[in-house]
């Protein structure tokens, strides 16, 4: 997958940094972040995540043990009345965690399992949010939602895990298996140039096909001459049966699509397009960030 990065509104001298740049970095870092896109921060997204997001920050004590009263598995909801934001809270093995909708803990250590799929999932949208959510001892963490939208938010609330420290999401010694929604390409190209104040566009391939949806996010990279250029991203509100992509916004920059036959034999064409990448995902791993401006690093901490 081709990934690019679009920075706007920040010092042409801080758009790169070399190994020894590690002061300017820190200084830059906050306007970087600002300049950057965060799901957990889309107003025009749903708003599941305000309570963990905007919670009041809770010191996190000491571990909770769930006890499954009706047998082998247990649900969310029954999790979160035994557990709250100030707990570590410990899914015992022989025990199964279904996520049947939003849980919010301090730290979630799954000895047991973890099963999250479409069908456990109640609702159209569900959060995960914890501290740490560390899969071990054998336990398994097993998801795979590809119809409806999920969430796993890292808070930054000091919960430390004996081993892998704070805001972590994994296993030790366990599995750990996350199967989303499909998407057969996650980029392509443009078929057509976009120019300013286009609302639509076209691909060499087509979106739907693709397994591209109304209502993601897409980026469009620069093509200007030594990466002058400015990125856009945009919302499908629409395609058509053709393949056009109809945007939510008009396009304020040119963005080229040339492309020229081989020179000799044997030789590809020549591709001088930008690339179109789709931005969105039904689950997003993502977290509250740290202030780095605010840190000191020696040498061998850097980043």
């Amino acid at each position: 997958m081709l990934l690019f990065v679009t920075l706007a509104l920040i010092p042409t001298a801080a758009l790169g940094y070399n190994a020894a740049d590690e002061a300017p970095y820190l200084t830059n870092f906050n306007a970087h972040i600002a300049a950057s896109y965060a799901a957990a921060d889309d107003t025009s997204l749903s708003s599941i995540l305000d309570p963990c997001k905007n919670g009041p920050d809770v010191e996190v004590g000491g571990e909770v043990v769930v006890v499954s009263a009706g047998g082998k598995s247990i649900t969310a909801g029954e999790v979160q009345l035994q557990c709250d934001a100030s707990q570590v809270c410990v899914i015992p093995q022989g025990v199964t965690l279904e996520m049947t909708e939003s849980l919010n803990v301090g730290a979630l250590s799954i000895n047991g399992n973890l099963l999250w799929t479409d069908e456990t999932q109640t609702q159209e949208e569900v959060s995960l949010c914890a501290g740490y959510v560390v899969t071990e001892h054998g336990g398994d963490y097993y998801m795979r939602v590809t119809q409806k939208k999920a969430w796993i938010y890292i808070k930054n609330n000091g919960a430390a895990h004996h081993h892998l420290a704070t805001r972590v999401f994994g296993g030790m010694e366990s599995r750990v298996e996350i199967i989303g929604r499909r998407l057969e390409r996650t980029w392509s190209l443009l078929d057509q140039p976009l120019s300013i104040d286009d609302t639509s566009l076209t691909l060499l391939h087509h979106p739907s096909l693709m397994g591209w949806q109304v209502g993601d996010r897409i980026g469009v990279a620069p093509t200007e001459l030594l990466s002058t250029g400015t990125g856009q991203s945009f919302t499908i509100t629409d395609i058509s049966a053709n393949g056009t992509i109809v945007l939510d916004a008009p396009s304020t920059y040119n963005h080229k699509a040339q492309f020229y036959p081989p020179k000799a034999k044997g030789q590809g064409p020549i591709l001088m397009s930008a690339e179109v990448v789709n931005l969105s995902r039904n689950i997003i791993i993502t977290g509250k960030l740290m202030d780095l401006s605010t840190l000191q690093f020696t040498d061998s901490e850097s980043p």
